[in-house]
């Protein structure tokens, strides 16, 4: 999940609905020139059709979750 502008415009006109999705936001979504150097390296080293890249994985879905409170994170405004 990335902080796009394609988000953001599902919340245009809608401060309420943003405000409680930026929670959440906040903890999975990256910047883009966060991911996006790492997503080109391992697009660049695989030599496989149909492979599978993936930054969220479930271990660090659950890392974020778990240390939400202690290191909040600042993804979105």
């Amino acid at each position: 999940m990335l902080d796009t502008e394609l988000l953001r415009r599902d919340y245009d006109g809608n401060p309420a609905a943003w405000n409680k999705a930026k929670r959440m936001l906040n903890i999975l979504a990256d910047k883009v020139e966060t991911v996006a150097p790492w997503l080109a390296d391992q697009i660049l080293a695989s030599n496989q059709n149909g492979g599978r890249i993936a930054w969220l994985t479930t271990p660090k879905i659950a890392w974020r979750f778990a240390t939400s409170r202690i290191r909040p994170r600042r993804i979105l405004d």
